[in-house]
């Protein structure tokens, strides 16, 4: 399992190294043409970092993230390391996700106890639902 892990993990260098050529020209390319780095702007807020990866991308950069974690060993750091890294690499919580990690060996549940996602309603009213009697 290790093995395969690495092997992807490996695999997966030649993808980012041309990811980041292509970023590197894509930013040269918007500083010579102010315009279009001002739609390309207004894409991004709209779409968001994680709209652009597929299942496949979404895969080799989990397995990437979790290769350099034990799944049985997890500790509370271990998950907020992890979290922060798929945020990192814009890998958005959902169902691609949740497939990648356990085809990666490990236990999304588990990941999430130790480091349970934020609240989106955080420091709301509890009783705030409830009406006034």
């Amino acid at each position: 399992m290790k093995t395969r892990l690495i092997t992807m993990a490996l695999m997966m260098i030649p993808v980012i190294m041309i990811g980041q050529v292509a970023v590197a020209e894509n930013s040269q390319r918007r500083q010579n043409n102010p315009e279009e780095n001002k739609v390309a702007g207004q894409a991004k807020e709209e779409q968001g970092p994680a709209d652009n990866l597929n299942s496949g991308e979404v895969k080799l950069k989990v397995a990437a993230i979790l290769s350099k974690y034990k799944a049985a060993n997890l500790t509370v750091a271990d998950a907020k390391a992890i979290n922060e890294a798929f945020r990192a690499a814009g890998v958005r919580r959902g169902p691609e996700q949740k497939a990648a990690i356990e085809a990666a060996g490990f236990d999304p549940q588990k990941i999430s106890k130790l480091d349970p996602p934020p609240e989106k309603n955080k420091g709301a009213d509890p009783n705030h639902s409830k009406q006034a009697e």
